[in-house]
C-alpha cells in the first residue's frame, strides 16, 4: 500500500512522517524448520480495538464479504505492547476492498490523558497489504517518553468531508528500558535472532519491527516462518497466510 501526504492542516505536525509498504508473498503449505517464536504479553491489558468493520457510506458493501479479512492491527490481544525505541513504529493489515474504497487515512498518536502528540493523514492507492507506520525521527516530535502509555490509532477514511463513517483500529503502546542483561543479549544477537528475542522477553514492537527489517532473498523461509510463529502466538493466524516479507521504503 502506497501513501502520498496530503498538504498539512493547522492540526497536523510540521514533522515527516515515513510510511513504509511491506509487500506479502503467500507461504501456505510451505515447510519452515522451526523457531522459538513465542511472544510473552504483559499480564495487562488495555481498551482497543484490534480490527475494525464499517457497513456505512463507501463499506455498505462490505457486509457481503464475510470471507475477507478485516483491517486489523497487529497488536496482541491485551491491545498494549512495549517498545524499546524512541520513535517505533506500527504496522497494520489493510485488506484489498477496503484499500480500493478508502479516500484516504490518518495515524493519531496521543497520550493517556488523550492529548494529540501527532497526526497525519494520507491518501491511499488501491493496493492491499501490510503498512509499516514510523514515526519520525526529527527535532519537532519528542521520543516517547520511558515507562508512559501512548494511544495510537489508524483510521481509513471513507468521506473526506464526513468522518462519521471512518473505519478505525487503535491500541496501546509503553516505552520500556531493556534490562542490562537484555540489552547485552541484544547487542550481542545476529539480526535474524533479534525477533525471537524481543518476542520472548515481550517487546512486541521491536520484536515486529526486528522482522520486517530482515532482508529476504529467494530460497530462504526463516523470515517467512518467524512471521507465521510470532503472528500465531497472538493469534493472528489469518493474517499469516500472507507473510510481509519484502519491505519497500517510499519518500
Amino acid at each position: 500500500m502506497i501513501f502520498t501526504k496530503f498538504q498539512p492542516s493547522p492540526r497536523l505536525m510540521s514533522v515527516a512522517f515515513e510510511v513504509v509498504s511491506v509487500i506479502g508473498i503467500t507461504v501456505t503449505g510451505l515447510s519452515f524448520p522451526v523457531l522459538a517464536q513465542q511472544y510473552n504479553p504483559p499480564d495487562w491489558g488495555l481498551p482497543g480495538r484490534r480490527e475494525g468493520g464499517g457497513t456505512r457510506g463507501c463499506w455498505v458493501n462490505q457486509s457481503d464479504r464475510t470471507s475477507d479479512i478485516p483491517l486489523t492491527a497487529l497488536v496482541p490481544s491485551r491491545n498494549v505492547g512495549y517498545t524499546s525505541a524512541a520513535y517505533p513504529s506500527f504496522f497494520v493489515y489493510v485488506p484489498q476492498f477496503y484499500a480500493e474504497q478508502a479516500a484516504g487515512a490518518e495515524f493519531l498518536l496521543s497520550d493517556a490523558e488523550g492529548n494529540e502528540v501527532y497526526v497525519a493523514t494520507f491518501q491511499t492507492n488501491a493496493n492491499a497489504g501490510i503498512v509499516r507506520l514510523n514515526l519520525p525521527d526529527t527535532g519537532n516530535l519528542p521520543p516517547l517518553e520511558l515507562g508512559k502509555t501512548y494511544r495510537w490509532s489508524f483510521s481509513l477514511i471513507c468521506d473526506m468531508d464526513d468522518r462519521s463513517a471512518d473505519l478505525v483500529v487503535e491500541s496501546w503502546v509503553e516505552r520500556t528500558e531493556l534490562s542490562p542483561q537484555l540489552a547485552a543479549t541484544v547487542q550481542n544477537a545476529t539480526a535474524s535472532q533479534l525477533p525471537s528475542i524481543y518476542a520472548e522477553a515481550g517487546i512486541w514492537y521491536d520484536a515486529l519491527n526486528s522482522l520486517a527489517e530482515l532482508p529476504y532473498q529467494p530460497g530462504n523461509l526463516v523470515p517467512a516462518s518467524q512471521w507465521t510463529n510470532l503472528l500465531h502466538s497472538v493469534e493472528l493466524d489469518h493474517i499469516a497466510r500472507d507473510i510481509p516479507i519484502e519491505s519497500v521504503e517510499l519518500r
